[in-house]
Protein backbone atom coordinates (compact mmCIF):
# COMPACT_ATOMS: atom_id res chain seq x y z
CA UNK A 1 0.00 0.00 0.00
CA UNK A 2 1.41 3.25 -0.60
CA UNK A 3 1.27 6.35 0.84
CA UNK A 4 -1.84 7.91 -0.66
CA UNK A 5 -3.54 4.67 -0.37
CA UNK A 6 -2.58 5.00 3.46
CA UNK A 7 -3.74 8.21 3.98
CA UNK A 8 -6.91 7.69 2.31
CA UNK A 9 -7.60 4.69 4.81
CA UNK A 10 -6.36 7.42 7.67
CA UNK A 11 -8.56 10.28 6.30
CA UNK A 12 -11.32 7.42 6.18
CA UNK A 13 -10.90 6.75 9.97
CA UNK A 14 -10.71 10.30 10.75
CA UNK A 15 -13.30 11.02 9.18
CA UNK A 16 -15.93 8.35 10.69
CA UNK A 17 -14.06 8.54 14.30
CA UNK A 18 -16.68 9.57 17.04
CA UNK A 19 -15.11 12.09 19.95
CA UNK A 20 -14.13 9.51 22.02
CA UNK A 21 -11.29 9.63 24.42
CA UNK A 22 -7.99 8.48 22.67
CA UNK A 23 -4.21 7.84 24.05
CA UNK A 24 -1.77 10.82 24.18
CA UNK A 25 0.61 8.61 22.76
CA UNK A 26 -1.96 8.15 19.75
CA UNK A 27 -1.97 11.91 19.67
CA UNK A 28 1.79 12.82 20.19
CA UNK A 29 2.12 10.49 16.60
CA UNK A 30 -0.24 11.98 14.85
CA UNK A 31 1.41 15.50 15.60
CA UNK A 32 4.30 14.43 14.63
CA UNK A 33 3.29 12.99 11.30
CA UNK A 34 0.89 16.31 10.30
CA UNK A 35 4.87 18.10 11.52
CA UNK A 36 6.20 16.18 8.90
CA UNK A 37 4.07 15.78 6.19
CA UNK A 38 2.94 19.77 6.01
CA UNK A 39 6.40 20.55 5.01
CA UNK A 40 5.47 19.10 1.68
CA UNK A 41 2.05 20.34 1.37
CA UNK A 42 2.78 23.95 -0.02
CA UNK A 43 2.24 25.52 2.91
CA UNK A 44 0.99 29.47 2.19
CA UNK A 45 2.44 32.48 4.69
CA UNK A 46 0.44 35.72 4.74
CA UNK A 47 3.28 37.20 2.74
CA UNK A 48 2.19 34.90 -0.38
CA UNK A 49 -1.63 36.48 -0.12
CA UNK A 50 -1.74 39.57 -2.09
CA UNK A 51 -4.56 42.21 -0.81
CA UNK A 52 -6.95 43.91 -3.80
CA UNK A 53 -5.35 46.66 -3.62
CA UNK A 54 -1.82 45.32 -5.27
CA UNK A 55 -4.37 42.82 -7.92
CA UNK A 56 -6.85 45.47 -8.70
CA UNK A 57 -4.79 48.87 -8.21
CA UNK A 58 -8.37 50.51 -9.51
CA UNK A 59 -10.22 49.28 -6.78
CA UNK A 60 -11.76 52.33 -4.50
CA UNK A 61 -12.35 51.07 -1.20
CA UNK A 62 -10.25 52.17 2.42
CA UNK A 63 -10.24 48.95 3.18
CA UNK A 64 -8.09 47.84 -0.45
CA UNK A 65 -5.27 46.64 2.02
CA UNK A 66 -6.61 44.56 4.21
CA UNK A 67 -9.07 42.30 2.01
CA UNK A 68 -7.98 39.66 -0.14
CA UNK A 69 -9.14 36.89 -2.91
CA UNK A 70 -7.35 33.93 -3.05
CA UNK A 71 -7.70 30.35 -4.76
CA UNK A 72 -6.36 27.27 -3.00
CA UNK A 73 -6.72 24.63 -0.51
CA UNK A 74 -7.95 26.60 3.02
CA UNK A 75 -6.22 24.36 4.89
CA UNK A 76 -3.12 25.27 3.73
CA UNK A 77 -2.86 28.45 5.25
CA UNK A 78 -0.86 30.13 8.03
CA UNK A 79 -2.26 32.44 9.42
CA UNK A 80 -4.47 33.07 12.31
CA UNK A 81 -7.79 31.79 11.94
CA UNK A 82 -9.70 30.01 8.86
CA UNK A 83 -13.17 29.55 8.53
CA UNK A 84 -15.25 25.99 8.63
CA UNK A 85 -18.26 25.95 6.96
CA UNK A 86 -19.71 23.21 9.94
CA UNK A 87 -23.13 21.43 10.20
CA UNK A 88 -25.29 22.53 13.06
CA UNK A 89 -24.25 19.23 15.31
CA UNK A 90 -20.36 21.07 15.28
CA UNK A 91 -18.51 17.70 15.18
CA UNK A 92 -17.76 17.75 11.36
CA UNK A 93 -19.31 15.33 8.61
CA UNK A 94 -19.08 11.56 9.16
CA UNK A 95 -18.81 10.68 6.21
CA UNK A 96 -15.61 8.62 4.84
CA UNK A 97 -13.91 10.89 2.18
CA UNK A 98 -16.59 13.17 1.60
CA UNK A 99 -15.28 16.79 -0.05
CA UNK A 100 -17.05 19.02 1.63
CA UNK A 101 -14.41 21.80 3.44
CA UNK A 102 -15.94 20.65 6.60
CA UNK A 103 -14.44 17.00 6.41
CA UNK A 104 -11.19 18.34 4.85
CA UNK A 105 -10.25 20.72 7.78
CA UNK A 106 -11.12 17.91 10.01
CA UNK A 107 -9.00 15.64 8.57
CA UNK A 108 -5.75 18.06 8.45
CA UNK A 109 -6.73 18.83 11.54
CA UNK A 110 -6.51 15.32 13.03
CA UNK A 111 -8.89 13.32 15.50
CA UNK A 112 -7.99 16.09 18.37
CA UNK A 113 -10.12 18.95 16.55
CA UNK A 114 -13.34 16.31 17.32
CA UNK A 115 -12.48 16.37 20.61
CA UNK A 116 -12.47 19.97 21.45
CA UNK A 117 -15.71 20.69 19.21
CA UNK A 118 -17.75 17.57 21.44
CA UNK A 119 -16.10 19.50 24.38
CA UNK A 120 -17.59 22.89 23.37
CA UNK A 121 -21.06 21.42 21.85
CA UNK A 122 -21.33 19.91 25.90
CA UNK A 123 -22.12 23.46 26.13
CA UNK A 124 -23.70 24.77 23.30
CA UNK A 125 -26.09 21.41 22.25
CA UNK A 126 -26.84 22.73 18.99
CA UNK A 127 -25.20 25.40 16.38
CA UNK A 128 -27.76 27.45 15.06
CA UNK A 129 -27.83 28.96 11.94
CA UNK A 130 -25.51 31.95 11.51
CA UNK A 131 -23.76 31.44 14.77
CA UNK A 132 -19.98 30.18 15.54
CA UNK A 133 -17.48 29.14 17.72
CA UNK A 134 -13.92 28.71 17.90
CA UNK A 135 -11.34 26.11 18.86
CA UNK A 136 -7.54 25.84 17.52
CA UNK A 137 -5.73 24.90 14.83
CA UNK A 138 -4.14 21.50 15.91
CA UNK A 139 -2.37 19.95 13.44
CA UNK A 140 -3.32 22.78 10.95
CA UNK A 141 -0.69 25.19 10.36
CA UNK A 142 -3.71 27.98 11.05
CA UNK A 143 -3.88 29.00 14.78
CA UNK A 144 -7.51 28.74 15.25
CA UNK A 145 -10.80 27.31 13.14
CA UNK A 146 -13.58 29.52 13.35
CA UNK A 147 -16.83 26.96 12.75
CA UNK A 148 -19.98 28.58 11.37
CA UNK A 149 -23.17 26.96 9.83
CA UNK A 150 -24.18 28.51 6.90
CA UNK A 151 -28.23 28.51 5.80
CA UNK A 152 -29.62 25.29 3.49
CA UNK A 153 -31.76 26.61 0.26
CA UNK A 154 -34.34 24.50 -0.56
CA UNK A 155 -36.60 26.49 -3.18
CA UNK A 156 -35.78 29.92 -3.17
CA UNK A 157 -33.84 32.37 -1.03
CA UNK A 158 -35.84 34.40 1.59
CA UNK A 159 -34.33 37.46 3.12
CA UNK A 160 -33.99 35.64 6.57
CA UNK A 161 -31.69 33.37 4.69
CA UNK A 162 -29.55 35.83 3.22
CA UNK A 163 -29.64 37.61 6.97
CA UNK A 164 -28.15 34.06 8.33
CA UNK A 165 -25.58 33.88 5.69
CA UNK A 166 -24.72 37.48 6.85
CA UNK A 167 -24.45 36.17 10.04
CA UNK A 168 -21.84 33.87 9.40
CA UNK A 169 -19.81 36.41 8.38
CA UNK A 170 -20.36 38.75 11.08
CA UNK A 171 -20.38 36.08 13.80
CA UNK A 172 -16.91 34.89 12.51
CA UNK A 173 -15.37 38.26 12.60
CA UNK A 174 -16.58 38.66 16.19
CA UNK A 175 -14.75 36.13 17.58
CA UNK A 176 -11.58 36.46 15.64
CA UNK A 177 -11.84 40.31 17.00
CA UNK A 178 -12.08 39.04 20.40
CA UNK A 179 -9.36 37.15 20.18
CA UNK A 180 -7.08 40.24 18.36
CA UNK A 181 -6.45 38.03 15.42
CA UNK A 182 -5.15 40.07 12.13
CA UNK A 183 -5.75 37.34 9.48
CA UNK A 184 -8.23 35.30 8.98
CA UNK A 185 -9.85 32.92 5.99
CA UNK A 186 -13.38 32.62 4.96
CA UNK A 187 -14.36 29.65 2.49
CA UNK A 188 -17.48 30.34 0.30
CA UNK A 189 -19.98 29.27 3.24
CA UNK A 190 -23.31 27.44 1.85
CA UNK A 191 -22.85 27.14 -2.01
CA UNK A 192 -21.87 23.48 -1.94
CA UNK A 193 -24.28 21.06 -0.55
CA UNK A 194 -26.19 24.04 0.74
CA UNK A 195 -27.14 25.33 -2.35
CA UNK A 196 -27.21 29.17 -1.67
CA UNK A 197 -26.49 30.71 -5.16
CA UNK A 198 -22.52 31.47 -5.95
CA UNK A 199 -23.00 34.98 -6.98
CA UNK A 200 -25.84 36.19 -4.36
CA UNK A 201 -23.63 34.47 -1.66
CA UNK A 202 -20.40 36.44 -2.88
CA UNK A 203 -21.84 39.51 -2.61
CA UNK A 204 -23.46 38.71 0.68
CA UNK A 205 -19.75 37.84 2.25
CA UNK A 206 -17.98 40.77 0.86
CA UNK A 207 -20.51 43.58 2.08
CA UNK A 208 -20.48 41.97 5.77
CA UNK A 209 -17.03 41.94 6.15
CA UNK A 210 -17.09 45.44 4.75
CA UNK A 211 -19.92 46.57 7.45
CA UNK A 212 -18.11 44.39 10.01
CA UNK A 213 -14.78 46.72 9.24
CA UNK A 214 -16.81 49.95 9.36
CA UNK A 215 -18.82 48.97 12.44
CA UNK A 216 -15.85 47.91 14.79
CA UNK A 217 -12.59 49.09 15.73
CA UNK A 218 -10.34 45.59 14.92
CA UNK A 219 -6.89 44.29 14.04
CA UNK A 220 -7.76 42.90 10.86
CA UNK A 221 -4.71 42.99 8.75
CA UNK A 222 -5.45 40.62 6.09
CA UNK A 223 -9.50 39.17 5.03
CA UNK A 224 -9.16 36.80 2.62
CA UNK A 225 -11.88 35.30 0.73
CA UNK A 226 -10.98 32.01 -0.17
CA UNK A 227 -12.03 29.91 -3.16
CA UNK A 228 -11.41 26.69 -4.59
CA UNK A 229 -13.20 26.06 -7.93
CA UNK A 230 -12.79 28.18 -11.33
CA UNK A 231 -16.19 29.31 -11.45
CA UNK A 232 -15.87 30.73 -7.71
CA UNK A 233 -12.57 32.62 -8.49
CA UNK A 234 -14.38 34.23 -11.59
CA UNK A 235 -17.63 35.50 -9.76
CA UNK A 236 -15.55 36.81 -7.04
CA UNK A 237 -13.31 38.09 -9.26
CA UNK A 238 -16.12 40.17 -10.90
CA UNK A 239 -17.38 41.55 -7.37
CA UNK A 240 -14.39 42.18 -5.98
CA UNK A 241 -13.55 44.70 -9.15
CA UNK A 242 -16.61 46.27 -8.28
CA UNK A 243 -15.56 47.20 -4.72
CA UNK A 244 -15.87 50.57 -3.79
CA UNK A 245 -16.33 53.21 -1.14
CA UNK A 246 -20.39 55.15 -0.92
CA UNK A 247 -19.52 58.73 -0.94
CA UNK A 248 -22.89 58.74 0.90
CA UNK A 249 -24.10 55.48 2.79
CA UNK A 250 -27.17 54.29 1.73
CA UNK A 251 -29.18 53.06 4.69
CA UNK A 252 -29.61 49.28 4.56
CA UNK A 253 -33.20 47.66 4.82
CA UNK A 254 -33.08 46.77 8.48
CA UNK A 255 -32.56 50.35 9.28
CA UNK A 256 -34.80 51.52 6.70
CA UNK A 257 -37.67 49.12 8.98
CA UNK A 258 -36.40 50.08 12.30
CA UNK A 259 -36.81 54.25 11.35
CA UNK A 260 -40.04 53.33 10.45
CA UNK A 261 -41.20 51.42 14.05
CA UNK A 262 -39.68 54.36 16.05
CA UNK A 263 -41.49 56.77 14.03
CA UNK A 264 -44.94 54.68 14.39
CA UNK A 265 -43.99 54.06 18.27
CA UNK A 266 -44.04 57.65 19.00
CA UNK A 267 -46.78 58.47 16.30
CA UNK A 268 -49.19 55.74 17.72
CA UNK A 269 -52.64 55.90 19.55
CA UNK A 270 -51.91 52.35 21.10
CA UNK A 271 -50.27 49.22 20.61
CA UNK A 272 -51.46 45.56 20.19
CA UNK A 273 -48.74 42.93 21.03
CA UNK A 274 -49.70 38.97 19.58
CA UNK A 275 -46.90 37.00 21.25
CA UNK A 276 -46.29 33.07 20.56
CA UNK A 277 -43.61 30.60 21.73
CA UNK A 278 -40.89 32.47 19.37
CA UNK A 279 -41.04 35.59 21.90
CA UNK A 280 -39.90 33.05 24.71
CA UNK A 281 -37.49 31.07 23.16
CA UNK A 282 -35.64 34.39 21.76
CA UNK A 283 -36.21 35.04 25.95
CA UNK A 284 -34.29 32.40 26.65
CA UNK A 285 -36.58 30.21 27.39
CA UNK A 286 -36.13 26.95 25.85
CA UNK A 287 -34.27 23.91 26.76
CA UNK A 288 -30.97 25.72 26.86
CA UNK A 289 -31.94 28.53 29.12
CA UNK A 290 -34.06 25.89 31.04
CA UNK A 291 -31.84 23.55 31.47
CA UNK A 292 -33.88 20.54 30.41
CA UNK A 293 -30.52 18.01 29.67
CA UNK A 294 -29.91 18.66 33.75
CA UNK A 295 -33.52 19.04 34.71
CA UNK A 296 -35.18 16.41 33.00
CA UNK A 297 -31.88 14.00 33.35
CA UNK A 298 -33.68 10.76 34.21
CA UNK A 299 -36.57 11.30 32.15
CA UNK A 300 -34.84 11.68 28.81
CA UNK A 301 -32.90 8.69 29.95
CA UNK A 302 -36.56 6.27 30.87
CA UNK A 303 -38.11 7.88 28.19
CA UNK A 304 -36.42 9.11 25.33
CA UNK A 305 -37.99 12.70 25.54
CA UNK A 306 -36.31 15.02 23.52
CA UNK A 307 -37.68 18.39 24.81
CA UNK A 308 -39.58 20.00 27.55
CA UNK A 309 -43.01 20.27 24.94
CA UNK A 310 -42.75 16.95 23.57
CA UNK A 311 -42.75 15.55 27.25
CA UNK A 312 -45.69 16.56 28.04
CA UNK A 313 -47.45 14.48 25.10
CA UNK A 314 -45.47 10.75 26.60
CA UNK A 315 -48.17 8.08 27.05
CA UNK A 316 -46.83 7.64 30.82
CA UNK A 317 -48.28 3.98 32.21
CA UNK A 318 -49.58 5.54 35.93
CA UNK A 319 -50.44 9.15 37.42
CA UNK A 320 -48.14 8.97 39.58
CA UNK A 321 -45.22 8.83 36.61
CA UNK A 322 -47.76 11.83 34.85
CA UNK A 323 -47.37 14.60 37.63
CA UNK A 324 -43.84 13.37 38.26
CA UNK A 325 -43.16 15.21 34.88
CA UNK A 326 -45.88 17.62 35.06
CA UNK A 327 -45.15 18.71 38.19
CA UNK A 328 -41.38 19.13 37.39
CA UNK A 329 -42.26 21.07 34.30
CA UNK A 330 -44.40 23.74 35.77
CA UNK A 331 -42.12 24.60 38.56
CA UNK A 332 -39.65 25.20 36.60
CA UNK A 333 -41.54 27.66 34.42
CA UNK A 334 -42.72 28.54 37.57
CA UNK A 335 -39.51 29.28 39.20
CA UNK A 336 -37.76 31.57 36.25
CA UNK A 337 -36.80 34.75 36.66
CA UNK A 338 -37.92 37.59 34.51
CA UNK A 339 -36.24 37.93 31.17
CA UNK A 340 -34.51 41.25 29.60
CA UNK A 341 -36.75 40.52 26.34
CA UNK A 342 -39.68 41.09 28.04
CA UNK A 343 -38.63 43.90 30.03
CA UNK A 344 -37.32 45.73 27.32
CA UNK A 345 -40.59 45.20 25.39
CA UNK A 346 -42.32 47.04 28.15
CA UNK A 347 -39.97 49.73 28.12
CA UNK A 348 -41.06 50.11 24.31
CA UNK A 349 -45.10 50.70 25.38
CA UNK A 350 -45.24 51.48 28.78
CA UNK A 351 -46.51 54.65 27.89
CA UNK A 352 -48.95 53.86 25.77
CA UNK A 353 -52.99 52.61 25.59
CA UNK A 354 -51.53 48.94 24.79
CA UNK A 355 -53.29 45.45 25.22
CA UNK A 356 -51.19 41.45 25.01
CA UNK A 357 -52.67 38.57 23.57
CA UNK A 358 -50.50 35.55 23.81
CA UNK A 359 -50.65 31.72 23.17
CA UNK A 360 -47.84 31.55 25.57
CA UNK A 361 -48.47 30.01 29.13
CA UNK A 362 -45.01 30.82 30.92
CA UNK A 363 -46.59 33.99 32.70
CA UNK A 364 -43.67 36.11 31.64
CA UNK A 365 -45.62 39.16 30.75
CA UNK A 366 -46.54 39.33 34.48
CA UNK A 367 -42.96 38.96 35.53
CA UNK A 368 -41.96 41.58 33.21
CA UNK A 369 -43.61 43.48 34.73
CA UNK A 370 -46.77 43.99 32.41
CA UNK A 371 -50.33 45.26 34.02
CA UNK A 372 -52.21 41.96 34.32
CA UNK A 373 -55.45 43.63 33.38
CA UNK A 374 -54.06 44.25 29.69
CA UNK A 375 -52.84 40.25 29.07
CA UNK A 376 -55.37 37.72 27.92
CA UNK A 377 -53.35 34.53 27.80
CA UNK A 378 -55.63 32.25 25.85
CA UNK A 379 -54.02 29.14 26.30
CA UNK A 380 -54.14 28.51 30.08
CA UNK A 381 -50.80 28.68 32.56
CA UNK A 382 -48.45 26.44 34.69
CA UNK A 383 -49.72 27.56 37.93
CA UNK A 384 -53.34 26.57 37.52
CA UNK A 385 -55.22 23.11 37.95
CA UNK A 386 -58.75 22.15 36.80
CA UNK A 387 -61.00 19.24 37.08
CA UNK A 388 -60.21 17.17 33.96
CA UNK A 389 -64.15 16.16 32.98
CA UNK A 390 -64.59 19.03 33.93
CA UNK A 391 -67.67 19.28 36.18
CA UNK A 392 -66.91 22.65 36.67
CA UNK A 393 -65.73 25.72 35.38
CA UNK A 394 -63.38 26.90 38.10
CA UNK A 395 -59.34 27.15 38.24
CA UNK A 396 -57.06 25.70 41.82
CA UNK A 397 -53.70 27.76 42.12
CA UNK A 398 -51.72 25.12 42.84
CA UNK A 399 -47.67 26.58 43.18
CA UNK A 400 -47.52 24.59 46.50
CA UNK A 401 -48.86 21.29 45.64
CA UNK A 402 -46.63 21.26 42.76
CA UNK A 403 -43.78 22.37 44.15
CA UNK A 404 -44.44 19.54 47.02
CA UNK A 405 -44.92 16.42 44.39
CA UNK A 406 -41.34 17.77 42.75
CA UNK A 407 -39.66 17.83 46.22
CA UNK A 408 -40.88 14.16 46.62
CA UNK A 409 -40.48 12.59 43.45
CA UNK A 410 -39.01 9.42 43.50
CA UNK A 411 -37.79 7.40 40.63
CA UNK A 412 -40.20 9.71 38.68
CA UNK A 413 -42.96 9.28 40.17
CA UNK A 414 -44.48 11.53 42.82
CA UNK A 415 -46.46 9.68 46.20
CA UNK A 416 -49.90 8.33 45.47
CA UNK A 417 -51.43 10.85 47.69
CA UNK A 418 -50.19 13.64 45.94
CA UNK A 419 -52.50 13.27 42.99
CA UNK A 420 -54.97 15.77 42.78
CA UNK A 421 -58.78 15.11 42.77
CA UNK A 422 -61.56 16.76 41.73
CA UNK A 423 -63.14 18.17 45.09
CA UNK A 424 -67.00 18.08 43.09
CA UNK A 425 -66.65 14.86 41.42
CA UNK A 426 -63.83 13.29 42.46
CA UNK A 427 -62.25 12.70 39.01
CA UNK A 428 -58.28 13.52 38.37
CA UNK A 429 -57.24 17.45 38.24
CA UNK A 430 -55.08 17.93 35.05
CA UNK A 431 -53.01 21.34 34.60
CA UNK A 432 -54.43 24.10 33.15
CA UNK A 433 -53.40 24.23 29.72
CA UNK A 434 -55.31 23.85 26.15
CA UNK A 435 -55.24 20.35 24.93
CA UNK A 436 -58.78 19.95 24.03
CA UNK A 437 -62.29 20.62 24.87
CA UNK A 438 -61.63 20.01 28.10
CA UNK A 439 -59.90 23.24 28.90
CA UNK A 440 -61.30 25.76 31.36
CA UNK A 441 -62.11 29.04 30.63
CA UNK A 442 -63.42 30.46 34.09
CA UNK A 443 -64.62 33.79 34.70
CA UNK A 444 -61.37 35.71 34.30
CA UNK A 445 -60.49 34.40 30.86
CA UNK A 446 -64.02 35.65 29.66
CA UNK A 447 -63.11 39.04 31.20
CA UNK A 448 -59.61 39.26 29.87
CA UNK A 449 -61.11 37.79 26.15
CA UNK A 450 -63.71 40.55 26.64
CA UNK A 451 -61.01 43.64 27.15
CA UNK A 452 -59.17 42.11 24.41
CA UNK A 453 -62.45 42.84 22.16
CA UNK A 454 -63.17 45.97 23.35
CA UNK A 455 -59.45 46.74 22.72
CA UNK A 456 -59.97 46.32 19.21
CA UNK A 457 -63.31 47.85 19.20
CA UNK A 458 -62.14 50.73 20.72
CA UNK A 459 -59.10 51.58 18.64
CA UNK A 460 -60.54 50.91 14.76
CA UNK A 461 -60.46 54.12 13.99
CA UNK A 462 -57.34 54.98 15.36
CA UNK A 463 -53.41 54.83 14.75
CA UNK A 464 -52.82 51.41 16.00
CA UNK A 465 -48.97 49.67 15.98
CA UNK A 466 -49.19 46.06 15.82
CA UNK A 467 -46.10 44.15 17.15
CA UNK A 468 -46.45 40.39 16.54
CA UNK A 469 -43.90 38.36 18.50
CA UNK A 470 -43.00 34.69 17.22
CA UNK A 471 -45.85 33.24 15.90
CA UNK A 472 -45.92 30.68 13.49
CA UNK A 473 -48.28 27.93 12.48
CA UNK A 474 -49.09 25.49 15.05
CA UNK A 475 -52.06 28.67 16.27
CA UNK A 476 -51.94 30.78 13.24
CA UNK A 477 -56.42 31.35 14.01
CA UNK A 478 -55.89 32.79 17.54
CA UNK A 479 -53.02 35.59 16.68
CA UNK A 480 -51.14 35.33 12.87
CA UNK A 481 -54.34 35.34 10.88
CA UNK A 482 -56.56 37.73 12.84
CA UNK A 483 -53.95 40.38 13.26
CA UNK A 484 -53.42 40.12 9.48
CA UNK A 485 -57.33 40.63 8.90
CA UNK A 486 -57.76 43.81 11.76
CA UNK A 487 -54.71 45.65 9.97
CA UNK A 488 -56.12 45.28 6.57
CA UNK A 489 -59.35 46.39 7.50
CA UNK A 490 -57.85 49.69 9.54
CA UNK A 491 -56.16 52.00 7.61
CA UNK A 492 -54.72 53.50 10.16
CA UNK A 493 -53.10 49.75 11.42
CA UNK A 494 -49.75 49.20 11.01
CA UNK A 495 -48.39 45.17 10.98
CA UNK A 496 -44.79 44.56 12.43
CA UNK A 497 -44.18 41.09 12.06
CA UNK A 498 -41.21 39.31 13.80
CA UNK A 499 -40.47 35.50 13.19
CA UNK A 500 -37.21 34.08 12.28
CA UNK A 501 -38.58 31.95 9.18
CA UNK A 502 -41.94 33.31 8.88
CA UNK A 503 -41.84 37.03 8.88
CA UNK A 504 -43.95 37.30 5.76
CA UNK A 505 -47.62 36.61 4.21
CA UNK A 506 -48.79 33.56 2.52
CA UNK A 507 -48.85 34.51 -0.82
CA UNK A 508 -50.74 31.98 -3.52
CA UNK A 509 -48.57 30.22 -6.17
CA UNK A 510 -45.23 30.75 -3.74
CA UNK A 511 -43.37 27.92 -3.09
CA UNK A 512 -42.41 28.55 0.44
CA UNK A 513 -44.69 28.66 3.40
CA UNK A 514 -44.69 32.13 3.19
CA UNK A 515 -43.31 35.14 1.26
CA UNK A 516 -40.59 37.49 3.40
CA UNK A 517 -38.78 39.58 0.73
CA UNK A 518 -40.29 42.84 1.99
CA UNK A 519 -39.61 44.54 -1.70
CA UNK A 520 -41.88 42.44 -3.05
CA UNK A 521 -44.71 41.81 -0.55
CA UNK A 522 -45.20 45.97 -1.20
CA UNK A 523 -45.41 45.44 -4.99
CA UNK A 524 -48.34 42.94 -4.20
CA UNK A 525 -51.56 44.82 -4.14
CA UNK A 526 -54.15 44.28 -1.05
CA UNK A 527 -57.19 45.75 0.27
CA UNK A 528 -56.78 49.16 1.36
CA UNK A 529 -53.09 49.06 0.83
CA UNK A 530 -51.82 46.47 3.59
CA UNK A 531 -48.54 45.96 1.78
CA UNK A 532 -47.45 49.74 2.40
CA UNK A 533 -48.50 48.99 6.30
CA UNK A 534 -47.13 45.54 6.57
CA UNK A 535 -43.10 44.89 7.80
CA UNK A 536 -41.90 41.51 8.24
CA UNK A 537 -38.70 41.33 10.32
CA UNK A 538 -36.51 38.38 10.99
CA UNK A 539 -33.67 39.08 12.41
CA UNK A 540 -32.93 38.47 15.86
CA UNK A 541 -36.18 40.09 18.54
CA UNK A 542 -33.40 40.82 21.16
CA UNK A 543 -30.70 42.94 18.47
CA UNK A 544 -33.83 44.85 17.22
CA UNK A 545 -35.72 45.43 20.21
CA UNK A 546 -31.67 47.04 22.04
CA UNK A 547 -32.10 49.78 18.68
CA UNK A 548 -35.49 50.18 19.08
CA UNK A 549 -34.99 51.59 22.13
CA UNK A 550 -31.79 53.37 21.38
Amino acid sequence: MDFNEKFSTYKSLCNVRLPNPISEEYLQNEKNFFQEFNKYRNIQTIDKIESISKIYPTVKNKYKDILALWQGDITTLKIDAIVNAANSDGLGCFQPNHVCIDNIIHTYAGVSLRLECNEKMKEIKYLETGKAFITGGHNLPSKYVIHTVGPIIQYSVSESKKIDLANCYLNSLKLANEKKLKTIAFPCISTGIFRFPQDLASEIAIKSVIKFLDNNENYFERIIFNVYSDTDLAIYDNKTKQIKDNEIPVKDELSMKIDIIKKLLKECDGILIGAGAGLSVAAGLDNKGLHFEENFKDFIDSYGITDLYSGGFYPYQTPEEKWGYFSRNCVTYIDSKPTKLYKDILKLVKNKNYFVLTTNVDDHFEKGGFDTDKIFATQGDFIHLQCSVPCHNKLYESIDLLKEMVARTKDRKIPTELIPICPKCGEPMTTHLRMDHSFVMDDYWYQQNERYINFINNNKDKKILVLEFGVGFNTPSIIRFPFERYTMNNENWYLIRFNKEYSGLIVRDYDDTTLNDWKILKSIKYKNDFQNRFIPISEDINEIIKRLLE
